[in-house]
């Protein structure tokens, strides 16, 4: 999922460039867990294994099976789930994806290093995180109260305060949001609209009634879509109604598949 997230963040980037402007919004990885705060928590587990590759202890081999096992899955470029068209992989962008790209495009670093928590002490509700290598934080927590994650999950972490009154959370729709990857569990998306998640990890949701209808609410946040700022409609149908010219759109074209689209990984709950 952290590979998929950097494909379509570089993606982003290179559109940018294509058409000389900003088009679209910063890709953003959504991380949506079942338990929080007990002793094994699946988002303990999965926050355990995002500082490991951060800190740069990824084996090259498993690097390169996960490399390889999604690009056979995307070189057969999937039908999309709702509609009879598919998705189109550009190999030339990912082929030379590698460790640095993913600091990069999802750590905001250049090298690795050890994560550091930011928290507000007005806000007990959010804790972001940031590489030592790195100036700004890249991943968000949003859960009911962290005062337990600081007790026992952060213990041994550098902790860094601020006293800026707006939240991170609050602020993840603007366009200098530096934050690429959003942890949390069933209760923080309520009410919360963006346009900004490509790619959705669920992790140990399983698959009764109530988590059924969490994973359709949860996508339903995934799928909103605005190219330009007040018009939330996919480019060719802005370029079909003559909202978008035609050298805009032919620039942007081979980029739309990575950032129109929403990528669903899931856990086996096994």
């Amino acid at each position: 999922s952290l590979l998929m997230l950097t494909y379509i963040r570089k993606a982003q980037e290179h559109l940018c460039e294509a058409v000389g402007g900003a088009l679209f919004h910063r890709p953003l990885m959504l991380a949506l867990v079942n338990s929080v705060n007990v002793e094994e928590a699946d988002l303990k587990l999965f926050f355990r294994e995002i500082g490991r590759i951060g800190c740069g202890e990824v084996n090259p081999s498993a690097f390169g099976h996960a490399k390889s096992d999604l690009r056979a899955e995307l070189d057969l470029e999937p039908a999309y789930l709702y509609e009879d068209t598919t998705f189109h992989f550009d190999a030339s962008l990912y082929a030379p994806l590698g460790m640095g790209d993913v600091l990069r495009y999802v750590f905001n670093a250049d090298s690795p290093g050890e994560i550091e928590v930011m928290v507000r002490p007005s806000n007990d509700k959010e804790l972001a995180f940031k590489l030592k290598s790195s100036a700004s934080p890249f991943a968000l927590i949003k859960i009911g109260a962290t005062s337990d994650w600081l007790k026992t999950e952060l213990v041994g972490y550098e902790v860094v305060k601020g006293f800026e009154n707006e939240s991170f959370f609050s602020h993840l729709n603007s366009e200098d949001s530096d934050i690429n990857l959003l942890m949390g569990s069933r209760s923080f998306y309520e009410g919360w609209d963006s346009n900004r998640p490509n790619v959705i990890t669920f992790i140990n949701i399983g698959t009764g009634t109530e988590a059924r209808k969490f994973i359709l609410q949860s996508v339903g946040r995934g799928v909103r879509i605005e190219p330009l700022p007040g018009k939330r409609k996919r480019l060719a149908t802005l370029h079909t109604a003559r909202e978008v010219d035609e050298q805009t759109f032919q620039a942007a074209r081979p980029y739309l598949s990575a950032v129109e689209s929403l990528l669903i990984f899931g856990t086996n709950r096994a």
